[in-house]
């Protein structure tokens, strides 16, 4: 795994987006904070200022690495959080790559390990028996980010309609609406949906999955995009001669503020925009050669 890249991007997630500047302002008024209350409690309880001092800087320097090391863990725990939600949104997005076979035949694999036995086949359609009778099974393959909507049940109503079974059960790659879910109470039949975790449980087991280096490989690659978006949107903003364009903006919002009368947020906005102004004009004046490299 490139370390360096994950690390930095799962970074800016677990802080918020907030900036290098941001967390060193918080990291320094904490410690300065912890700094002062320890030396006053220190100091009342010895009454002499070198020792307060001393056992205030060893016991900050305890903390401190106490609370480096909880931030670490809370860290690994997020990243391993966020790395098996994108695994999963990997392996689903592959598992709608699979032939219409062999995604009929990895379902027909996970209704036999849930004790039922399959009677039938159909386009999209599996038959099965189990302890409550003959169920349907409508086996969705979609996009992960595809949603099932209410209409996609209306119209797998219809069909089932026709066939009148005991009960109906839903496989489905992506997820489902809760319109669409509500609307199943409604149905003159029970409906059972079977989770994408039971999906990519049955996956793994067949060998359907990909391998851990690929998946990784994957989520690097799609890191690698994800950073490539945010070096072009900061270049589109610093490095594309936009200074005309920040100049109109600071102009309308000087001559908005004479009749809003906001003159603090309206001035910090104007300054903002001649901030941006300044370091486009220079970028593209100066060092126009960063745009073609970034």
């Amino acid at each position: 795994m490139n370390h360096k890249i994950v690390r930095s991007y799962y970074k800016r997630l677990f802080y918020h987006n907030r900036t290098l500047f941001a967390r060193a302002l918080d990291f320094i008024a904490l410690r300065l904070g912890l700094f002062f209350l320890l030396q006053m409690v220190f100091y009342r309880k010895f009454h002499r200022v070198d020792r307060a001092l001393i056992l205030s800087l060893i016991t900050l320097c305890a903390l401190s690495l106490l609370l480096e090391i909880i931030k670490e863990r809370r860290f690994t725990a997020f990243v391993a959080k966020k790395q098996q939600e994108l695994r999963q949104h990997y392996w689903l997005s592959r598992l709608t790559l699979l032939t219409p076979d062999d995604f009929r035949a990895l379902c027909c694999d996970l209704l036999s390990a849930m004790g039922m036995t399959v009677t039938g086949k159909g386009e999209n359609i599996l038959f099965a028996r189990g302890n409550k009778g003959n169920m349907m099974v409508f086996l969705l393959q979609c996009h992960p980010k595809y949603t099932v909507t209410p209409q996609d049940m209306l119209d797998l109503y219809h069909i089932a309609y026709r066939y009148a079974p005991g009960e109906v059960a839903i496989i489905s790659t992506c997820p489902i609406t809760g319109e669409a879910e509500s609307f199943l109470h409604t149905l003159p039949f029970s409906v059972t949906i079977l989770s994408r975790e039971d999906l990519l449980f049955a996956a793994d087991r067949a060998g359907k999955l990909p391998s851990y280096h690929e998946t990784e490989q994957a989520l690097i690659e799609e890191l690698k995009k994800k950073e490539m978006s945010l070096r072009q949107l900061k270049t589109q903003a610093l490095y594309s001669g936009k200074a005309k364009n920040y100049l109109i903006c600071a102009g309308v919002l000087f001559f908005t503020m004479s009749y809003t009368g906001y003159h603090l947020y309206y001035t910090a906005a104007i300054l903002g925009c001649l901030t941006l102004a300044a370091i486009s004009y220079y970028n593209s004046r100066f060092n126009p050669g960063k745009k073609l490299r970034s």
